[in-house]
């Protein structure tokens, strides 16, 4: 049987933000876990997440009503899958990314504790 699962698709091409954030989460540099970029956790997509851990970092500009509610809904459905949010905005990224990833491996030295023995990749 086919079914039709719909995913919320970003855009896949990545902000100056994004790509900040990406150059230091990438290849198990937090702590040696892996995290990933626009990544599918159906229905949505977010901006990175460590899925060992359960952990999602989501970036925040600018923004309207209407993402302000897709936003609530979103943290709402993922909070329920057990997924713990982090959010940064996209200007402190870009004036204080050291302090951004430390805030990072303390979540996910946090979430090690609440989802049992993670899958550490060296």
């Amino acid at each position: 049987m086919k079914t039709n699962r719909k995913v919320h698709w970003i855009d896949p091409r990545q902000t100056r933000v994004e790509k900040a954030l990406w150059s230091r989460l990438r290849n198990h540099q937090t702590k040696g876990f892996k995290f990933r970029r626009k990544a599918p956790i159906y229905p949505y997509v977010v901006d990175f997440d460590c899925p060992s851990v359960r952990l999602v970092v989501k970036l925040d500009g600018e923004y309207n009503l209407k993402q302000s509610r897709y936003d609530s809904t979103q943290i709402g459905y993922l909070e329920k899958l057990g997924y713990r949010i982090i959010r940064f905005q996209y200007d402190e990224v870009l004036t204080n990314i050291d302090g951004v990833i430390a805030s990072v491996a303390r979540a996910v030295g946090r979430q090690m504790g609440t989802c049992g023995e993670p899958h550490k990749i060296a």
